[in-house]
């Protein structure tokens, strides 16, 4: 699979690092049998927006008139994780973690939705999803 990591930010976004945890989430999901909507793909994106395109496509796609940390989109064969690496350096902070942590941390979190793992629908379906994203951290080594 080809993995793409684009786009013009102030922070170095990890590239290798990006690459390698896409790679072991993959199968991390295809052993929990969860790769269901990555079935087919050949390549994912991870693409740096800024705040202001962040929260331009956030309205348009979700209906939310703010910026977000990470937006999946699914194209047939395609799929891309756009980050908005400032916003997540803001999160960073708050949160105490490092920048790169987080960043790598919101990938893995988008990729969870492009497998077709959602959080939005229900509390059940939130605490699972929590569960699993930490056990995904916990395999790439993610504080």
């Amino acid at each position: 699979m080809r993995i793409d990591v684009l786009g013009r930010s102030r922070l170095r976004l990890p590239r290798q690092a990006i690459r390698r945890d896409i790679r072991c989430a993959l199968r991390f999901l295809a052993k929990r049998r969860l790769g269901r909507g990555l079935a087919g793909l050949r390549a994912i994106g991870v693409v740096a927006l800024t705040d202001a395109e962040s929260r331009r496509l956030n309205r348009t796609f979700r209906r939310r008139d703010r910026a977000a940390n990470v937006l999946s989109f699914h194209y047939g064969s395609e799929a891309e994780l756009l980050v908005a690496p400032e916003f997540i350096r803001r999160e960073a902070q708050a949160a105490g973690r490092a920048v790169g942590s987080q960043l790598r941390r919101m990938v893995a979190h988008g990729l969870l939705h492009l497998a077709d793992v959602h959080h939005e629908a229900s509390r059940s379906r939130a605490r699972r999803f929590e569960q699993l994203e930490e056990l995904l951290m916990e395999r790439l080594g993610i504080q």
